[in-house]
């Protein structure tokens, strides 16, 4: 029925994986409604449990795109900032900055979704997950590219983050991001963030024995 159908609209853009603390905090009905809906569809088999009860999947990939891709562009981008804000209030559980920065940047509100995307960089890296880094710091840094071009200090840093990444994941890659992060505080005369990120820029894994990188060598030099 329609009422189901509003309540796994929801769901849907909340992902393939959805808690009920979210779904009911975000849908427009009483908590036994959302209940209702949640068991029929898992009775129906379009819903299974994600196995701790609180948490629930579709059952297939087709089933969630169906739902999702029937709404209008707008409603999804509500939806996706009632899911942001219900998050960010920390009334579904500890605060996510990777859900958040995903869910900010599906509503269009881009300087919150920068904000998390950043933070959601720095928590992969805590939790030693350098490919997953590497995605958010590229995603901030071309937030901010958008949202703020001027702001030097601020996309030197998110570069050298970048580039520690990148050489943690062992991407070669980080060489030249973290030069161009030094050549970004050069031109801004910073040289606190100029040996943040020259000395980030170690051999790594992808340099070859003996030989001398001379670029690294004139900015350790400098």
């Amino acid at each position: 029925g329609p009422h189901a159908g509003q309540v796994l609209s929801l769901a849907s853009v909340i992902g393939v994986e959805f808690d009920l603390a979210t779904l009911i905090r975000v849908a427009d009905t009483s908590e036994d409604d959302v209940l209702d809906v949640i068991e029929a569809a898992e009775r129906s088999a379009l819903l299974h449990s994600a196995g701790d009860g609180d948490s629930f999947t579709f059952a297939h990939a087709l089933i969630r795109n169906t739902i999702h891709d029937a709404l209008l562009p707008a409603r999804r981008r509500q939806i996706h900032a009632k899911v942001a804000s219900a998050l960010e209030s920390g009334a579904t559980g500890p605060l996510p900055p990777a859900l958040l920065a995903y869910h900010f940047s599906a509503s269009g509100q881009q300087s919150a979704a920068l904000h998390y995307a950043e933070l959601a960089g720095h928590g992969a890296l805590d939790s030693i997950a350098p490919d997953e880094a590497v995605r958010w710091f590229r995603e901030a840094r071309s937030l901010l590219e958008t949202l703020q071009p001027d702001a030097d200090q601020r996309l030197c840093d998110l570069t050298t983050q970048l580039g520690i990444a990148l050489r943690l994941a062992g991407d070669p890659a980080y060489r030249e991001t973290l030069l161009q992060a030094v050549a970004m505080a050069d031109a801004a005369d910073d040289a606190l963030r100029m040996a943040v990120a020259a000395l980030a820029n170690t051999r790594g894994y992808y340099s070859s024995a003996g030989e001398t990188d001379q670029e690294r060598v004139a900015v350790l030099r400098s």
